[in-house]
Protein backbone atom coordinates (compact mmCIF):
# COMPACT_ATOMS: atom_id res chain seq x y z
CA UNK A 1 0.00 0.00 0.00
CA UNK A 2 2.72 2.19 0.45
CA UNK A 3 3.78 1.95 -2.91
CA UNK A 4 0.58 3.66 -4.18
CA UNK A 5 1.36 6.81 -2.36
CA UNK A 6 3.52 9.47 -3.65
CA UNK A 7 6.16 12.09 -1.80
CA UNK A 8 5.63 15.68 -1.84
CA UNK A 9 8.78 15.72 -3.55
CA UNK A 10 7.23 13.47 -6.44
CA UNK A 11 4.12 14.78 -6.43
CA UNK A 12 5.87 18.41 -6.61
CA UNK A 13 8.28 17.28 -9.02
CA UNK A 14 5.55 15.56 -11.14
CA UNK A 15 3.99 18.97 -11.25
CA UNK A 16 7.12 20.53 -12.10
CA UNK A 17 6.90 22.68 -9.23
CA UNK A 18 10.26 20.96 -7.32
CA UNK A 19 12.89 23.85 -7.10
CA UNK A 20 15.33 21.61 -9.65
CA UNK A 21 12.75 21.18 -11.99
CA UNK A 22 12.70 24.61 -14.50
CA UNK A 23 11.24 23.06 -17.67
CA UNK A 24 8.48 24.74 -18.05
CA UNK A 25 8.57 27.84 -15.78
CA UNK A 26 12.44 28.49 -16.48
CA UNK A 27 12.48 29.91 -12.80
CA UNK A 28 16.06 29.49 -10.95
CA UNK A 29 16.31 29.20 -7.23
CA UNK A 30 19.57 29.87 -5.52
CA UNK A 31 20.63 27.37 -2.73
CA UNK A 32 18.86 29.22 -0.09
CA UNK A 33 15.77 30.30 -2.22
CA UNK A 34 15.96 26.06 -2.36
CA UNK A 35 15.73 25.60 1.52
CA UNK A 36 13.24 27.91 1.91
CA UNK A 37 11.01 26.45 -0.77
CA UNK A 38 11.22 22.48 0.28
CA UNK A 39 9.75 23.69 3.86
CA UNK A 40 6.72 25.72 2.14
CA UNK A 41 3.33 23.75 1.99
CA UNK A 42 0.06 24.00 1.54
CA UNK A 43 -0.43 24.89 4.76
CA UNK A 44 0.51 28.71 5.08
CA UNK A 45 3.94 29.04 7.56
CA UNK A 46 5.12 32.01 9.30
CA UNK A 47 8.50 32.95 8.39
CA UNK A 48 9.33 32.19 11.88
CA UNK A 49 8.50 28.96 11.11
CA UNK A 50 10.38 28.32 8.42
CA UNK A 51 13.15 29.79 10.35
CA UNK A 52 12.88 27.01 12.54
CA UNK A 53 12.74 24.27 10.40
CA UNK A 54 15.50 25.04 8.62
CA UNK A 55 17.80 26.25 10.72
CA UNK A 56 18.17 29.81 8.95
CA UNK A 57 18.10 33.11 10.38
CA UNK A 58 14.62 35.13 9.83
CA UNK A 59 15.97 37.84 8.35
CA UNK A 60 17.40 35.63 5.42
CA UNK A 61 14.13 33.66 5.42
CA UNK A 62 12.14 37.24 4.63
CA UNK A 63 14.36 37.87 1.95
CA UNK A 64 13.99 34.75 0.27
CA UNK A 65 10.07 34.48 0.57
CA UNK A 66 10.38 38.04 -0.70
CA UNK A 67 12.40 37.12 -3.67
CA UNK A 68 10.13 33.66 -4.34
CA UNK A 69 6.91 35.73 -4.22
CA UNK A 70 8.22 37.80 -6.97
CA UNK A 71 8.64 35.00 -8.84
CA UNK A 72 5.68 33.95 -8.44
CA UNK A 73 5.94 30.16 -7.09
CA UNK A 74 4.81 31.11 -3.33
CA UNK A 75 2.04 33.96 -2.23
CA UNK A 76 1.17 35.02 1.38
CA UNK A 77 -2.06 34.30 2.60
CA UNK A 78 -2.36 36.70 5.52
CA UNK A 79 0.35 38.14 7.83
CA UNK A 80 3.56 36.81 7.29
CA UNK A 81 1.90 33.42 6.28
CA UNK A 82 3.34 31.81 2.99
CA UNK A 83 1.83 29.05 0.70
CA UNK A 84 3.00 27.48 -2.75
CA UNK A 85 1.33 28.92 -5.76
CA UNK A 86 0.10 26.03 -7.15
Amino acid sequence: MRNSLCSHRTFLTSLEFWPGNTKKNNITLDNSEKVVYASICLVPRSADEIALLTGMEVQNVIHNLISMELKGIIHSVGKNQYVLNI
